[in-house]
């Protein structure tokens, strides 16, 4: 997606994690996975947007992939 997260809720991490085990996997593969099962939609809704190279990612609710309000703290 030509997208760089700068900012990430630490839940974000752990709910990625949460799904990758879930899903009987284990490694990199389950938790790439999982990462797209979680951010893919908001990274593609985002992209498509416009160009927003620097993205923050919120736990929400609802999980919120979002324009990074300060781009030199996101990279």
């Amino acid at each position: 997606y030509g997208l760089v997260v700068g900012e990430i809720d630490p839940i974000v991490l752990d709910v990625g994690e949460d799904i990758a085990n879930d899903g009987g996997g284990t490694g990199a593969r389950a938790l790439q996975h999982a990462a797209r099962e979680l951010l893919a939609e908001g990274f593609a809704d985002l992209a498509d947007d416009g160009a927003h190279l620097h993205v923050a990612i919120d736990a929400g609710p609802p999980l919120a992939v979002r324009a990074a309000t300060n781009a030199s703290r996101a990279t």
